[in-house]
């Protein structure tokens, strides 16, 4: 991996010019499902907690990278974890947030799990 996701995320929050509004705190406890910490995003609308192996929402729901079958992003302040189980998981935030997050959903799909993971819409 070239890149954290700590890193992906810092340097999306710079490049879409939303530091008045996000927040990024990088490392944190490690959950034994998930992982090392690689920070909290915390933006208008709630906060985003991010693992290695995952992450945790708001709503203190605790989700896997493995147990994601599809991430879609269903309006611009709405994005929906789709589990490979049945059921899924929506984050609501603002439309800043929500860019930060599934882009870096996507790019977790791509360059982490290079695409055996789930996919993204």
């Amino acid at each position: 991996m070239s890149k954290t996701i700590a890193e992906f995320i810092l340097s999306k929050i710079r490049r879409t010019e939303t530091e008045a509004l996000m927040r990024f705190e990088a490392g944190g406890a490690p959950d034994d499902a998930l992982g090392p910490c690689e920070g909290t995003l915390t933006g208008p609308a709630g906060t985003v907690v991010w693992y290695e192996d995952g992450l945790h929402l708001a709503d203190g729901s605790a989700v896997s990278w493995d147990s994601i079958a599809l991430v879609r992003r269903v309006d611009p302040t709405t994005i929906e974890l789709v589990l490979r189980e049945g059921g899924a998981h929506r984050i609501l935030g603002s439309a800043a947030g929500a860019e930060i997050v599934f882009a870096t959903l996507r790019w977790i799909g791509n360059a982490i799990l290079r695409n055996d993971g789930y996919s993204t819409q």
